[in-house]
């Protein structure tokens, strides 16, 4: 079971993805490489599609390079995820072409009628760390708005075996002991999980949407 958390740092700048990589380096961490992620916002057209009382307008797309077959679509609290993994025996019987679309590219090619695609915010060169055997993962990244740096964002997930409600608790527990021992600048963790059993890309998605809306 993968417990993620979103940990948004206040007041950043684009050098505090080093201060934090010199801080991670006492851990004698194990480099997992280099990340990135898109989110892309999308606002409903209102003359297309009248809006419940129980939404928000808006539509959320996440793609993150480490797992590249998947994206994320997040609206009104419930999420879908999406794969362009398709097995071979689909493409060959004829009900794929090999290289189907994401769904946020079919919102921004056939349903801009009812989606509008409003902002973009990216996250380029992030680095990655495992730590202490494999029980915690640390995404680190500068996320960009139309070119300029907006905010500094840690993703950390917590490793275990069990699949339990009290494990989830657990785990947000060592999230949370993480961050103090780390001594991570002045921020916010948000922790925002969908159901008991939203997938991992679900939750990643929420908690992103949590920290940029505050």
């Amino acid at each position: 079971m993968i417990t993620s958390a979103v940990f948004l740092v206040q007041d950043a700048s684009t050098n505090s993805i080093t201060t934090l990589h010199d801080r991670l380096a006492t851990e004698i961490p194990k480099m997992l490489g280099r990340w990135s992620f898109e989110l892309k916002i999308f606002k409903a057209n209102n003359q297309s599609a009248p809006q419940r009382d129980n939404s928000d307008g808006f539509l959320y797309d996440l793609a993150v390079d480490y797992d590249p077959t998947k994206s994320v679509t997040l609206v009104n609290k419930t999420a879908i995820v999406t794969t362009t993994d398709v097995p071979g025996s689909l493409a060959q019987a004829g009900c794929s072409n090999g290289s189907p679309d994401t769904l946020g590219q079919i919102l921004q090619l056939k349903l801009q009628s009812l989606w509008t695609l409003r902002q973009v915010l990216k996250g380029d060169n992030g680095n990655g760390y495992e730590l202490r055997g494999g029980e915690f993962v640390i995404r680190a990244i500068n996320v960009f708005l139309h070119g300029n740096f907006k905010n500094f964002i840690v993703l950390i997930e917590h490793h275990s075996n069990s699949k339990s409600n009290k494990t989830r608790e657990l785990s947000i527990q060592k999230i949370e002991s993480l961050v103090e021992e780390l001594e991570l600048p002045k921020g916010r963790l948000c922790t925002d999980t969908l159901s008991d059993g939203a997938d991992y890309l679900s939750n990643v998605i929420a908690q992103l949407v949590q920290a940029f809306q505050t």
